[in-house]
């Protein structure tokens, strides 16, 4: 359990440095309230956590801003510009 603690606090300091808005909510605690107690199988459980969902999240959310940031940053040069 441990772990898991370590791992939600890297992923949110992770998040918080990126600068990313506040759609961190879904990925809150709730989803590692399913861990199960056993050793084996919380290991398996949480690889399938972090390689299914988790990742894929975090990269989607990382692309969706970027795009964001490139309009905002595209549309800011062409205002600035007069284009």
């Amino acid at each position: 359990m441990d772990l898991i603690s370590q791992v939600y606090s890297s992923f949110f300091a992770f998040w918080i440095t990126i600068k990313l808005p506040a759609l961190f909510v879904n990925v809150g605690p709730r989803l590692f309230l399913s861990c199960p107690m056993d050793y084996k199988d919380a290991e398996m459980w949480f690889t399938d956590l972090w390689n299914y969902s988790i990742v894929p999240y975090l990269l989607e959310a990382v692309r969706d801003e970027i795009q964001v940031r490139l309009s905002t940053d595209f549309l800011f040069l062409c205002y600035s510009f007069n284009v």
